[in-house]
């Protein structure tokens, strides 16, 4: 019987191509004194399910000619298994979402064969890899990360969690992402430790889905406050049941919880003035992090409030309100 491919009668099972197939053979399955030895096995493909259904692979094509049975390779001395490596369906032959099923037959050398198949072996052919996109932090494709993009206790949902979504035309066997930090290294989710090895991938929540989009969400994330304020890299990917995996959705960001500073200096604290022609002052976001040479925290707006002690009203473009905002520096 053949062993490779595996059987997906219960649970499903797809494939993505069909290099070999490889199984075992016994001439000595009910007990008999002198068993004759295996002299030949043959294997069977038929489409049972797709545009060539009924119809069963005979070396060059899909088709209802001949029997199907094709010659394998033995293996042992005395034969105790077989392999088939070539003339077999590529993935031009075959069908995406089509069911195909394998058997093998067994004839000794008193020409006996094999009359009562065992269970044969199903899968599904999937070549179409699932798709993934960051959702927290956004990805690059929708938000651009150039010249930088930011994340901090109020952006980014404050990067509690990394989210996302993925799709498959079939199923998605997982949903992974990893954090690679400014140095380089990537976050060891089992020690909390930053390695040198970009294969530290960690399996999302609720990353499987037997078909069509889902949500999926990070089980653990990096303390990113500890990082000093750095750039960092989300990655994910997802890889669907026959192994199928597309290229990574990826979010680069800076993550920025140092509050800016500002400092108005045309007015001293204190002081009279008989007329308020303007306001003016400083505003600082610190000296870090620095990121290919720029220092990538920014300021990017400054707001104003001016507010009169005697009644606690404020200014705004129309006169003294109670309502009190800020003003656009």
């Amino acid at each position: 019987r053949q062993t490779l491919p595996g059987n997906g009668n219960s649970v499903g099972f797809y494939l993505r191509s069909l290099p070999s197939i490889t199984g075992t053979a016994t001439d000595a399955v009910t007990p008999k004194t002198n068993p004759a030895q295996i002299s030949q096995i043959e294997v069977k493909i038929l489409s049972t399910l797709g545009t060539d259904q009924n119809k069963w692979w005979d070396g060059t094509g899909f088709s209802q000619n001949g029997s199907g049975w094709l010659p394998t390779n033995l293996v042992g001395n005395p034969a105790n298994g077989f392999a088939k490596t070539s003339a077999l369906p590529s993935a031009a032959h075959m069908s995406t979402g089509s069911l195909y099923s394998i058997d093998a037959r067994a004839r000794d050398l008193a020409t006996n064969l094999q009359t009562i198949l065992l269970q044969n072996a199903t899968f599904t052919f999937d070549p179409t890899p699932p798709t993934v996109a960051l959702s927290t932090p956004m990805n690059d494709v929708a938000v651009a990360s150039t010249p930088f993009k930011y994340c901090s206790p109020s952006l980014c949902l404050g990067l509690a969690n990394i989210h996302g979504t993925a799709a498959d035309n079939q199923n998605v066997a997982s949903a992974q992402y990893r954090v690679r930090d400014q140095s380089g290294d990537y976050w060891n989710q089992a020690t909390g430790l930053w390695e040198n090895n970009p294969g530290l991938w960690v399996v999302a929540t609720g990353s499987a889905s037997a078909s069509g989009a889902f949500a999926w969400a990070a089980s653990t994330v990096p303390a990113f406050t500890a990082g000093l304020n750095q750039r960092y890299i989300v990655n994910a990917r997802a890889l669907d049941a026959a192994g199928n995996e597309q290229d990574y959705s990826t979010s680069t960001f800076i993550y920025d919880d140092d509050k800016p500073v500002s400092v108005s200096s045309s007015i001293v604290h204190g002081s009279t003035r008989a007329t308020l022609g303007s306001i003016y002052g400083t505003a600082t976001d610190g000296s870090f992090p620095l990121v290919d040479g720029v220092i990538a925290s920014r300021v990017e707006t400054v707001r104003v409030r001016v507010q009169r002690v005697a009644d606690d009203y404020c200014w705004t473009t129309g006169g003294w309100s109670q309502t009190c905002g800020t003003i656009a520096a």
